[in-house]
């Protein structure tokens, strides 16, 4: 694109999952889960699958919280699936 300037946002994956979990532990949640992108995503490195991935732990692990991490695909079905 000659003349114009391309923008770009990139997020801070492991900060918001971290945040999540504290904002969850306030409202008194003890016990949390992660549903994160595929397995297969997961596995060929996908960035903000691990980096989610390692806030969700951190935060559990800081708060002396209870968590578990799912791989799951992206339809909203498999999510429950996973969650079963």
């Amino acid at each position: 694109m000659t003349g114009r300037h391309r923008g770009a946002v990139n997020l801070d994956f492991a900060a918001l999952a971290r945040d999540c979990v504290r904002h969850l532990a306030d409202l008194g949640h003890r016990t949390i889960a992660f549903v994160d992108r595929s397995e297969h995503l997961f596995r060929s490195g996908y960035q903000s699958a691990h980096l989610g991935q390692e806030g969700f732990v951190r935060g559990v692990t800081e708060l002396g919280l209870t968590g578990r991490t799912y791989l799951c695909d992206d339809a909203a079905a498999a999510g429950e699936a996973c969650l079963g």
